[in-house]
């Protein structure tokens, strides 16, 4: 997809709760959320392996995969700015912690996650995220729980 996903569901957000913000954006969802198919027809949540084969691609051995998938728009300026070299526009949406009993709405402007198919083994609530930051040129895959908020981008099958 070259959009952020904006389908409503029970556990997702606009940021900072503007509708304006699922306008540009997306939708922030849980992992659960991500995971009861809200991905179109024909279309999957990726999994860690597959945003790693992307930054791998796109990053073409020089490390610069954040650059090239981020829009040229949207990102801080004392950061890496995007080229959006393949399409990708992807843009700072930011994400949301949850601090029971509420969710703190961060980082728009200066980072983007997106949930992966991909659990942390223990019995921890993690799940894995790609994500590009402005201050990074690369892309990076890491841990975030569970509860929180991200954004999805959904593969074709």
């Amino acid at each position: 997809m070259a959009e952020n996903l904006n389908f409503e569901s029970e556990q997702s957000w606009c940021y900072d709760n503007d509708s304006a913000s699922c306008d540009v954006a997306g939708r922030l969802y849980t992992w659960a959320a991500a995971m009861e198919s809200i991905c179109p027809a024909g279309w999957h949540l990726p999994s860690s392996a597959e945003w790693k084969t992307l930054f791998d691609f796109v990053g073409e051995g020089f490390d610069t995969e954040g650059i090239r998938l981020k829009s040229q728009t949207g990102w801080k300026d004392s950061g890496y700015r995007g080229t959006n070299d393949f399409g990708f526009s992807a843009l700072p949406a930011g994400y949301a912690s949850y601090y029971r009993p509420v969710y703190v709405f961060e980082g728009a402007g200066r980072i983007t996650e997106y949930w992966t198919s991909t659990e942390k083994e223990g019995p921890e609530a993690y799940a894995f995220v790609g994500a590009l930051a402005y201050q990074h040129m690369t892309g990076f895959i890491y841990e975030e729980r569970k509860e929180g908020a991200s954004s999805v981008r959904c593969v074709k099958d």
